[in-house]
């Protein structure tokens, strides 16, 4: 049982675990009317749609298939299987359940990749590395957790600005100290630090996440054809002409999912009542994106352009 070796847990890890079944217990505790057992209940229900189900099967098959490709180069071991079981509870997972923002906002695969490739994954790995012990964990965990909640909820309300920047400054500190530590400990254990393993250990997260984002593109893409059908039921009642919409949006569209968005909404307008309206619909969208990406050159209004800083200055004078 090599493998149960390497689940191991940090102290910090250990205190996290502990406070989180003590908050479920005590929620239970005082759950008189059982609404979390049934809300629980409804949740599992939910989770256990097929559709649901199939997507999270698949992305467990791709989590595999990409450690299998990182084991044949030797980026991945069995000492990694705590970090990537981790690392799948707290990101891919967890980021499923989020699909439908993901959907909506369109620079969130921008935003991701720059924020696992970001700085502070190495403040990150550094602070997680080396915990306290277990009985400063214990009362730090909790404490920290309160405090980045009443931060996160000051942050929008005027009248607690001061609150706001107190904990803001509160976190500062606990991060410094955090950081501080990382670094002696790894100052007074060096050689056991600089190791090919910790190396895996630091880049596996980034790799792994960076290698999911295609899967979460893929989900994404395939709600909004999801989306799309649903659309189509409302704006054309024919069920023939729907499925040849639908097929000619696949085809001309395909992973142009902000270009499928604009097209749903534009039927709501036009009412298409054949198969040429509909050809005529999606070559309209297609048209207004080719000349919002390459905009006419307009010698007027290029000169308008450069004469109205002088014109701004004239009228002022």
């Amino acid at each position: 049982m090599d493998w149960i070796s390497q689940m191991e847990l940090s102290n910090q890890e250990w205190a996290v675990l502990i406070w989180i079944l003590v908050f479920i217990i005590y929620a239970l505790i005082k759950d008189k009317k059982r609404q979390i057992v049934k809300a629980f209940a409804e949740l599992l229900c939910t989770l256990s749609a097929p559709k649901i189900i199939s997507v999270f099967v698949c992305a467990a098959l791709w989590i595999t298939f990409c450690i299998y490709m990182l084991k044949d180069v030797g980026a991945w071991e069995t000492d990694n299987l705590k970090t990537t079981v981790l690392w799948s509870l707290t990101f891919a997972f967890v980021t499923l359940f989020s699909i439908n923002r993901i959907v909506e906002d369109k620079s969130y695969f921008r935003k991701t990749a720059r924020d696992v490739l970001s700085a502070t994954v190495v403040i990150s790995f550094i602070t997680e590395f080396y915990s306290f012990p277990f009985a400063v964990e214990l009362i730090l965990v909790p404490f920290l957790t309160l405090i980045v909640i009443i931060n996160a909820r000051s942050e929008k309300m005027p009248e607690y600005t001061l609150l706001h920047k107190l904990t803001s400054q509160v976190l500062a500190i606990a991060a410094i100290v955090y950081v501080g530590h990382g670094l002696q400990m790894m100052q007074e254990n060096l050689e056991t630090f600089l190791t090919r393993n910790t190396l895996r250990e630091f880049f596996i997260p980034i790799i792994l996440s960076l290698l999911f984002l295609p899967y979460l593109y893929l989900v994404s893409v395939i709600m909004s054809y999801e989306n799309t059908l649903l659309a189509l039921r409302w704006v054309l009642k024919d069920s023939s002409l729907r499925r040849y919409a639908v097929f000619w949006a696949i085809t001309r569209f395909r992973f142009d999912t902000e270009g499928l968005d604009r097209w749903i909404k534009h039927l709501h307008y036009v009412q298409p009542k054949d198969k040429k309206d509909i050809q005529d619909s999606i070559s309209e969208i297609k048209k207004n994106q080719r000349r919002e990406q390459n905009p006419p050159f307009s010698p007027l209004i290029s000169a308008g352009v450069q004469l109205l800083p002088a014109s701004i200055l004239l009228s002022g004078a």
